[in-house]
Formats: C-alpha cells, structure tokens, sequence
C-alpha cells in the first residue's frame, strides 16, 4: 500500500500548496468556492451553550449558484431568525450537483459541527432514475484516503476555470469562449489546478461502480427516495431533526425551454418522497416537512437566474417560507428533550 501511495506524495504535496494559496484570507469570498472546512461562508466556531445549530444541504440551489455568499438562502434564513431575537446559526453545506446519496456523506461528515436541525433541500438534482453517486467532497480520493478537507478535486476545476473565465462562473458553465489571462503565472496555475483535478478523476473513475435502480419501494423514484430516507435516519443517529423541504416545483407550462417532462417527473417525485417517508417513520416527531413547491413561481424572471437558479430576491423568499419551519422546530425539539430529561 505504501509504495502504491508513495508516488502521490509529490503532488498530493503540490496540490496542497496551491489550495493553500487560493483559500487564503478572502479567498473563498473573491472566487466564491468554499473555506477551509469545505463550505461556503465563514468557518463557524464551536457551538457554544444554548445555540441552535441548523445545515442544509443539496445542490447549487442551497449553495447559490451564481449569487454572492450573503444571497443565498441558508445566510438568508439565519439573518431573518436571529432578527426574530433566537439564538440560531444556519450554515451552509450545499455544493454544485450533490443529490440525496451525496447529502448522506456530508451529514456524516460534518456531525461535529453538532448540528440540531438538518434542512433537506433536495429533488432536482435527482429527477431521473439514473443514481447520482456524484459528491464533491468524495469525488477526491485523497480525501477519502487521508480525510484532508482541502483536496478537492473540483475546488482545483473550478478555481481554473475562474482563473480563465476572469470570474465569470455562469460564461464557464454555459461553455463560452474562456477569457485566459495574460500573466503566465495565472496560466500556470489554472493548468495545475486542473492536472490535480484529472488525476484525481482518473483515480476515482477506474473505482467506481454504478448501478441503474428501476424498481423497488419508490418504483422510477427508488434511489431518491432510499436516499433520502437514509439521510433522515443519519441525521437523527447523529441527534438531529430533519426537515424535508420540497423545492419550487418546476413550472408545468409558459417556460420558454418547455421542461413539462422536468415538471411532471419534479410532482410525482415530491408526493412518492413524502409517502415514502411517512411510511418509514410513521409519528416520529423528529421528522418535519416544508412543502414549498408553490412558493416561488419559476416562471417569473425577477426571482430567478435561470430556470431552476433563484437570485437574491427568490432566495429571500425561501428564507422567509423556511423562517416559520424552523422555529417550530426549534421549540417543539426543545419542548420535547425537557420532557424526556
């Protein structure tokens, strides 16, 4: 085993040292990636006594996708409840293109953040019945070897391609003609970044096994709804509640790109789910949902980036459906725990 790792210590140590340099001070804020432990926003510091400690996670609606760190909906959330006079944090877990399988991971590894609450904001990422087994924080071998947070292969993607797109994250994603800067030293450094990236690709890729789920207890919906419930029993072996919460559901018509089938598939993903789910854990009182499928229409540009995307103003407006959940959950959780004590 030894000599087979042997020869990854010269770049796993050449790896560090560029993620050293881009998660410096600020850094994280100027590319708009995530911080040193791997999430977006600050570092949170330990949990001190009476704080009530909230995640969430799922895709690049939770992480905000194309908004600034601020915009999006969990630094929303926490800004509308600590207004309210309550001592609670919300921090941020979402990354770009994490579904359900990979939402188990993260609940798993952030468990000593000690989190009270874990908000599910998950379905788009996981409409088809193809299992998504994607996870950026697992997709780095080194991670999974070593459990250093640092060396994720798609923070070195991503930060190349903000080096070449001079920022522009949306012109990256559409495939645009990538704007390479002058310097040699920028252009040194994005090639590096996604060497590290494709190697750890490769690595990963010859390991990998994936299965097509079809039937099962959620029929087309089996993998997301297994999933899920998987995510909910994780949460509360970790002590938590769990908070459901569905997406805006994908408009069935007026869409200029026509996603009726996005549609359709989004509703009847939503209602299995939480069938499922009720199923799995009749009564249990740690489980909560949030149904806001209607809270936002996805149809009106001035909530959205694009057709699934929020800006600022629709973020605001899941931050404020999610304001009430929250604190109920809150006050029966510690209602409940006085009762058992």
């Amino acid at each position: 085993m030894a000599a087979v790792l042997l020869p990854l210590v010269p770049v796993a140590l050449v790896v560090g040292s560029i993620e050293y340099r881009y998660h410096g001070h600020g850094r994280e804020v100027q590319y708009g990636y995530v911080n040193i432990d791997g999430y977006r926003g600050d570092v949170r510091p330990r949990k001190h006594t009476g704080e009530f400690r909230v995640v969430v996670v799922g895709g690049s609606t939770v992480y905000g996708q194309g908004i600034a760190p601020d915009s999006a909906f969990p630094p929303q959330l926490e800004r509308a409840l600590r207004a309210r006079g309550r001592d609670i944090s919300v921090i941020n877990l979402g990354y770009m293109n994490d579904g359900a399988y990979a939402d188990g991971l993260t609940l798993k590894d952030y468990r000593y953040l000690k989190y009270d609450l874990a908000v599910l904001y998950e379905g788009y990422n996981d409409l088809f019945n193809v299992p998504n087994h994607y996870s950026f924080r697992h997709s780095s071998l080194v991670f999974r070897l070593t459990g250093y947070f640092p060396m994720f292969p798609l923070v070195f993607e991503e930060k190349a391609k903000a080096i070449r797109y001079r920022g522009n994250m949306n012109a990256a994603y559409r495939g645009d003609q990538p704007v390479v800067p002058i310097g040699l030293p920028s252009r040194a450094g994005a090639a590096a970044l996604e060497f590290a990236a494709n190697l750890d690709k490769r690595m990963v890729a010859a390991q990998k096994e994936v299965e097509r789920t079809t039937s099962g207890a959620c029929g087309y919906w089996t993998f997301f709804c297994e999933h899920v419930a998987d995510d909910v029993q994780i949460a509360f072996d970790g002590g938590a509640d769990v908070l459901l919460t569905v997406q805006p559901y994908v408009p069935l018509d007026g869409d200029p790109q026509d996603q009726s089938t996005y549609a359709v598939l989004h509703r009847g993903q939503a209602s299995t789910t939480l069938n499922y789910l009720r199923g799995r854990f009749p009564g249990d009182a740690r489980l909560h949902i949030a149904n806001l499928g209607e809270a936002v229409d996805l149809r009106r540009t001035e909530y959205r980036l694009d057709n699934l995307h929020l800006n600022e103003a629709g973020n605001a407006v899941i931050a404020r459906e999610l304001v009430g959940p929250v604190l109920r959950v809150a006050d029966e959780r510690a209602a409940r725990l006085r009762k058992a004590s």
